[in-house]
């Protein structure tokens, strides 16, 4: 598995610059954020996440579960990424307290929704309820950017509806397919007269 460090080392960038950092994650579509955990905290690394330390000039200790019958503990010094899971932070160790166990065996990334077929599938789900609403309150309604053209990744998207003209003075009927292309003037350019 590829590291920040390694991705670096190939492209060339300096691995200490904060902006190169940032770069090589863009481009390989990963993410990265710190959290700061403070002593006597639980903490959660997410599942498909790692998590890495970083402080100068001190050793953390993983304390792992050994013998639950025992209630016995091994400490050793941490010298590689936390896998996720939830921990607990004192002073210098850190508690291993649950591993999230992820299963590769049945992954077939041919088989992972891409973004466009999840909007796909919110909009069957949603396009019908928003005819109701136009319906219900004799109202049409318009949609702004098309959402047939997003590819990419997207942390966070807010879809939905623009009332059109005055308020009880027609319904709209959109198919999905409507619904998705948007506004058909969106990429024209504004031409003022």
């Amino acid at each position: 598995m590829s590291t920040i460090e390694s991705i670096c080392e190939d492209y060339g960038f300096d691995y200490y610059d904060d902006s190169n950092t940032r770069e090589v994650l863009e481009q390989q579509g990963q993410e990265a954020y710190p959290i700061e955990v403070n002593d006597g905290e639980s903490f959660e690394i997410p599942q498909w996440f790692t998590g890495r330390i970083e402080q100068d000039e001190q050793n953390y200790y993983k304390k792992v579960l050994v013998d639950e019958n025992m209630d016995y503990y091994e400490r050793e010094v941490i010298q590689d990424d936390l896998p996720s899971g939830l921990y607990q932070l004192d002073k210098d160790e850190i508690t291993v307290k649950q591993i999230y166990q992820t299963d590769y065996s049945n992954y077939n990334p041919d088989e992972v929704m891409n973004i466009q077929e999840e909007i796909v599938k919110w909009a069957e789900k949603y396009v019908p309820e928003f005819n109701k609403l136009s319906e219900k309150y004799n109202t049409s309604y318009y949609t702004q950017s098309p959402l047939n053209c997003i590819d990419g990744e997207v942390d966070l998207m807010l879809i939905g509806i623009n009332p059109k003209g005055n308020l009880g003075e027609g319904s709209s009927k959109k198919t999905t397919e409507e619904y998705l292309v948007g506004n058909p003037y969106w990429s024209e350019p504004l031409v003022s007269r």
